[in-house]
């Protein structure tokens, strides 16, 4: 897996950035689509942002055994130490219980928590349905992509 969340690219307007679980997998399960181009396009330019609840169910998702037709389990396990090692872990600040899905206001929590100009990535209609939020974007990647400028092809 080819996944390069390392090199970071110097900008005074770097923003926090949340990806949800559901896209983080995208991301992992196939690292040549746009959701990881996106991932790896924010790590450069944005500061990742993540929690101990968002990696614990980044993890627990990952393990699941169905995964294993994409990405072997050692792959996968690379992806999560690959994150954990681009990312900001935070303690979010506030409980938030506004979300249809209660396991996704932690993504909510997460991104308030992080700061007024914080982007949430989701691939989940329950998030982003509620966009915008309070002084967050929610995004899908599409969303992300045309909003930073970025090509697909980062």
């Amino acid at each position: 897996m080819n996944l390069d969340l390392s090199a970071s690219v110097p900008n005074s307007d770097r923003r926090p950035v949340v990806f949800d679980t559901s896209t983080l997998i995208a991301c992992c399960l196939h690292p040549d689509r746009q959701p990881a181009k996106m991932l790896i396009y924010a790590a450069r330019h944005h500061d990742l942002i993540a929690s101990k609840a968002s990696l614990s169910e980044l993890i627990s998702v990952l393990r699941r055994d169905k995964f294993d037709r994409w990405r072997s389990e050692f792959q996968r396990t690379q992806f999560v130490e690959l994150f954990i090692g681009s990312a900001k872990i935070i303690r979010p600040q506030l409980t938030i219980n506004d979300c249809r899905d209660p396991s996704d206001n932690k993504f909510l929590e997460l991104a308030l928590s992080a700061g007024t100009r914080c982007m949430l990535v989701s691939s989940d209609q329950d998030l982003l349905i509620l966009a915008p939020y309070r002084n967050i974007q929610i995004l899908s990647v599409e969303g992300f992509s045309a909003f930073s400028g970025a090509s697909a092809q980062q």
